[in-house]
């Protein structure tokens, strides 16, 4: 087996400074600066995390903070308006009711009242109250919700005398 040759320099090749004066060696300069490099490369992931996790902070923050974002007390505005709905005095004809009458009910706005009298033009009136489903906007549940407050008035046929 061959042995390596040593790149270290003896004390005759370097005059003998290396043994008096380490600090002049070139060996002990050249693993200085790779320590300084190995210490500097641990630091700079660590810093560089820190960096990224600040920044992603504060995009959240400025996401959460946007101005077209509805603040609470506006979404308790809106709660309020809706609860300050006329109150109906009592159950409405579903064939006779206006549009300001059928915006009284409860989760019926402006454009699902309009949409029950545009159904109700388009089919000469309503049959029945399920008949109410028909309508674009309007399901099960929000007819279950709106049900104790309409009602259809029966309407007796002209030809058979009632």
């Amino acid at each position: 087996m061959r042995r390596k040759k040593s790149t270290r320099k003896t004390s005759k090749e370097t005059g003998g400074a290396a043994e008096s004066f380490p600090i002049f060696s070139q060996e002990k300069d050249e693993t200085s600066a790779l320590a300084a490099k190995k210490t500097s490369k641990g630091f700079l992931l660590p810093i560089l995390s820190l960096l990224f996790l600040i920044a992603a902070l504060l995009m959240l923050h400025h996401w959460y903070r946007r101005e077209d974002a509805v603040p609470v007390s506006r979404a308790a505005e809106v709660l309020a308006a809706e609860e300050e709905k006329p109150v109906l005095e009592g159950p409405l004809d579903l064939n006779r009711a206006t549009l300001e009458e059928l915006e009284m009910l409860p989760g019926i706005g402006e454009i699902l009242a309009q949409r029950i009298l545009e159904y109700r033009e388009a089919h000469t009136g309503f049959r029945s109250i399920e008949e109410l489903t028909e309508v674009s906007g309007i399901g099960r549940k929000k007819l279950d919700r709106i049900r104790d407050y309409i009602y259809l008035e029966e309407t007796q046929d002209e030809n058979t005398g009632g």
